[in-house]
């Protein structure tokens, strides 16, 4: 499956996720692609799509993330590759409320749009 142009995004975080160990086994299963000792999302603000799901400023939340080349200025989700703003990173909008942390963990996965 070649995966689809996600287009440029700016302002971007790494959200790094934790699999409770009794549900690991029936997730790697599912999805041998990832991971499953650094399972990464990311969110942040969508500069240009050439899909045309996002308008330049929308903010969002990736699949989970497979690759990030940071030679190459990349990040591969399962679905997506897109481009970033390598001076951006770490400076997303959102942040965990309880603890301040701008890496929400687990919780990004309660961001819906």
């Amino acid at each position: 499956m070649e995966k689809k142009d996600g287009g440029k995004i700016s302002h971007w975080q790494i959200h790094n996720l934790k699999f409770k160990e009794k549900d690991r086994a029936y997730f790697e299963e599912r999805r041998p692609n990832i991971d499953f000792d650094n399972i990464r999302m990311i969110t942040g603000t969508i500069v240009e799509d050439p899909t045309g799901r996002w308008k330049p400023g929308y903010h969002f939340r990736s699949s989970m993330v497979v690759n990030i080349d940071r030679e190459n200025n990349t990040i591969e989700t399962e679905n997506t590759i897109y481009r970033y703003d390598p001076d951006t990173e770490g400076q997303d909008t959102i942040f965990d409320l309880e603890t301040g942390n701008k890496d929400m963990g687990n919780k990004v996965l309660s961001i819906f749009y």
